[in-house]
């Protein structure tokens, strides 16, 4: 498999997948990833919505690269000098933790302050974005970054495996070590560390272990055809996948108070019953349409056809970003889902 950093226009960066898809089979999708950010900082779902509609068309065989961080800096160079100083402002004040002058030299959990309901709306975000999810090393617990090391080597310190000296990377004093550990604060490896949140089951490595497997019970999201739907609020992101006779939804909230909404369904959309998931800890909410077979009690058909309506939904943003959210997605037991909100 050939995954291409090809961070270039619109207009151009399908070309690197090749008519027939038969060059790169992969390509990090910046474009999306700076809308993202732009997003989160707003509160709002529109840089992301526009972004993902003005993804060109690209071979079937072929994926979009969906990430939150990767081994760089997080590129803002897609942005306007004004949306860029937007993003600064909120993820990288200081002039020292930006690089470039295009990018931000952080990773992600730093630049929302460790808080998990961001963390986990992100990678729900993330896991359900169209195309395939990438985790660069350290995201699954929230590894955090060292700005003492010079330029994008503060993204890449050395992995913490446990709270041993060396964090159980290496053996070698630290003091020899090519890269230096993040061993103070709540991003330090005593407490942040992969055997600590093995044991803990409400840990973000377990969160994301569970995502993925979710995730990968909805192949839709990676092969389906997709579109973003119309909300009616400018907070919400509303996207639906079909594909092997199943569609899938998933929702999401940028905002830092709980939005109602009524999304309209295509017509393409997969006839059967809706089955609600969450994710333990997450704050979005996603229902899968299947064929109507086997249904369990958690599968319901939305009445009346195509449309859902109305549901309350969880928020993104949170301390200097907004207050914090107090909706927590339950699951709907033998409810009809246009009569009932899935978030209080």
């Amino acid at each position: 498999m050939l995954l291409a950093e090809a961070n270039e226009p619109l207009d151009t960066i399908a070309a690197f997948f090749g008519e027939h898809g038969t060059e790169m089979h992969m390509l990090f999708s910046f474009i999306t990833n700076q809308a993202l950010y732009l997003s989160f900082v707003r509160g709002s779902a529109g840089p992301v919505t526009d972004a993902l509609r003005a993804l060109p068309p690209i071979p079937p065989e072929a994926q979009w690269a969906n990430f939150i961080k990767n081994h760089d800096e997080a590129s803002l160079d897609k942005l306007s000098d004004e949306e860029r100083e937007e993003v600064f402002a909120a993820f990288a004040p200081k002039t020292s933790m930006r690089l470039f002058d295009r990018g931000i030299r952080r990773r992600f959990p730093n630049m929302v302050d460790g808080d998990r309901r961001r963390l986990d709306y992100a990678y729900s975000l993330l896991f359900s974005l169209p195309g395939t999810p990438v985790l660069f090393y350290g995201e699954e617990i929230g590894l955090g970054d060292n700005l003492q090391m010079a330029e994008r080597e503060a993204v890449r310190p050395p992995m913490h495996w446990s709270g041993e000296p060396g964090a159980g990377f290496s053996t070698a004093p630290e003091s020899k070590l090519p890269r230096k550990l993040v061993r103070d604060g709540p991003f330090g490896y005593p407490s942040l560390n992969v055997e600590q949140q093995t044991d803990d089951r409400g840990s973000l490595l377990n969160w994301m272990e569970r995502a993925i497997r979710v995730r990968k019970t909805w192949p839709q999201f990676g092969w389906g055809d997709w579109q973003v739907l119309e909300t009616g609020n400018a907070s919400v992101l509303a996207h639906i996948a079909t594909w092997d006779g199943a569609s899938v939804l998933a929702v999401h909230n940028f905002a830092d108070r709980p939005e109602r909404l009524t999304v309209r369904l295509p017509e393409d959309a997969v006839e059967g019953r809706w089955r609600w998931f969450r994710i333990e800890a997450g704050n979005s909410l996603s229902m899968k349409r299947n064929r109507p077979v086997s249904a369990s009690p958690l599968m319901q058909r939305p009445e009346p056809p195509g449309l859902l309506s109305p549901h309350v939904l969880s928020n993104w943003r949170k301390s200097r970003y907004g207050s914090p959210g107090r909706g927590e997605i339950k699951t709907m037991n033998q409810q009809d889902i246009v009569d009932h909100a899935a978030v209080r």
